[in-house]
């Protein structure tokens, strides 16, 4: 079995700029959840805004700031549209909370092997209007850590060496 682990770290933000009308460059934004930012944009970012700062010193330093509120079924439904989406590389999807899970395995030769397969996977999370982190994986677990915490180099080829080379790079996580 071969996963690819599509992580988003900016779920709650993609999801509320997916469903906001407008083009880009877009006002400073804010997703807030238990009175915290918990996802910013750029434009949040470059007024010196940071993830963690209460709504109210964020909105202190930055009037202009636009808050708004996490929206958990919009962001199953982003994730939702995503797996759909990825439904033409494979039938073993698996979409998280955050992401989504695929199995590769089978499809490598249909598609040309990993690494056109990997590319043609972002190309479709670029149309989708999502940013994600992918990783791949002997495992889906090992997928999933190693794209949730930005490790996201494909493995070797088959054979005790990929496995070796895989325990590696989970053993490097913290």
């Amino acid at each position: 079995m071969l996963w690819i682990a599509l992580y988003l770290p900016h779920l709650p933000l993609q999801a509320l700029e997916r469903a906001l009308p407008g083009q880009p460059p877009r006002p400073a934004l804010a997703v807030v959840d238990d009175r915290k930012l918990i996802a910013i944009n750029r434009a949040a970012a470059m007024l010196g805004l940071r993830l963690g700062q209460s709504a109210a010193t964020a909105q202190s330093l930055a009037p202009q700031l636009q808050l708004r509120p996490r929206d958990p079924d919009r962001e199953r439904a982003f994730v939702q549209a995503l797996a759909l989406a990825l439904g033409q590389f494979t039938p073993q999807l698996c979409p998280q909370a955050g992401g989504v899970l695929i199995e590769v395995a089978a499809s490598l030769r249909l598609f040309g092997g990993l690494r056109r397969l990997r590319r043609r996977i972002e190309a479709v999370v670029r149309q989708c209007g999502a940013r994600a982190r992918l990783a791949t994986g002997r495992t889906a677990n090992a997928a999933w850590l190693l794209a949730s915490h930005g490790a996201t180099a494909a493995p070797a080829a088959q054979g005790s060496p990929a496995r070796s080379r895989d325990a590696r790079r989970l053993d490097a996580l913290p």
